[in-house]
């Protein structure tokens, strides 16, 4: 059989790097292009080599484990342990169940003798991969992302710190189950604090800007400004988790005692 190495080479690192990207924009952590495109190659270069050796399977499993593990690692940078294990935990998920369902759509729809002309020919685009994985990445996502909203309940304020160029800003967050905020260039989630709070900010630091974020409500639509932040601390029933975020600066949150107002997106993978 020929093996054409720079077919290979390209979809590895382009599936890879789509697992890596999505298994962080389903956590909402922050992500940086060059070091997600340095793990997808340590993958790819993986794949490359491992099939030309010949090993027992159980030292083969532990290799493939090892190279996720080294992936996640690389691909984002992580603020605790807790963080790590939850991002290397739904990249096995993605990389086992979007598998399982190229090979089932291969399968089903009888094309698998064009996948097969493809490795030995080239006759098949080298895209037909990367489509079928990111399709498959939609419905995982948003399953996973309904799933884990439907289980966050939260009672009272919650005690948090925004930190900003190492600036730490004690803050009394209300949680809106009905706000589902993100960043639509990042994917990260967005906290929204008052233009009161936002002054007493800027006395102390003057936070980068981000961009603006549409806002839909009562058969409206608005746009707020949106400043980067370090990541924003959330303490709550005696667990203690760092999130990367966004802030975005709007009216005075309505809830008494409250300085910002955090939705579901904030808290995936805290509670």
């Amino acid at each position: 059989m020929e093996f054409y190495i720079e077919y290979a080479i390209i979809d590895n690192l382009l599936i890879d790097y789509l697992l890596l990207k999505e298994s962080a924009v389903v956590l909402k952590l922050k992500t940086r292009r060059l070091f997600l495109l340095l793990a997808a190659a340590v993958g790819t270069a993986f794949a490359i080599i491992f099939p030309l050796i010949k090993l027992h399977a159980v030292v083969s499993f532990v290799l493939k484990i090892s190279c996720a593990f080294l992936m996640c690692f690389i691909a984002v940078r992580h603020r605790n342990v807790r963080s790590f294990l939850f991002y290397f935990n739904v990249f096995l998920l993605f990389t086992f169940v979007t598998g399982g369902s190229i090979t089932g759509i291969i399968y089903l729809s009888g094309i698998n003798e064009f996948v097969q002309a493809y490795y030995q020919a080239r006759a098949l685009p080298i895209g037909v991969a990367a489509a079928l994985i990111y399709l498959s990445f939609i419905a995982v996502k948003k399953f996973a992302v309904a799933a884990a909203a439907k289980a966050i309940t939260v009672c009272g304020l919650i005690d948090c710190e925004i930190v900003i160029k190492g600036v730490r800003f004690k803050a009394k967050a209300f949680f809106d189950s009905g706000n589902f905020l993100t960043d639509k260039r990042t994917g990260l989630p967005v906290a929204v604090i008052g233009k009161s709070f936002y002054a007493a900010i800027v006395e102390k630091v003057f936070p980068v800007r981000h961009g603006e974020i549409a806002v839909a409500g009562a058969g409206s639509r608005w746009s707020l400004k949106t400043f980067k932040t370090d990541y924003v601390i959330i303490r709550y029933k005696g667990k203690t988790f760092a999130k990367d975020a966004v802030l975005a600066v709007g009216d005075e949150p309505t809830a008494t005692g409250a300085d910002m107002l955090i939705g579901k997106a904030m808290l995936l993978g805290f509670m």
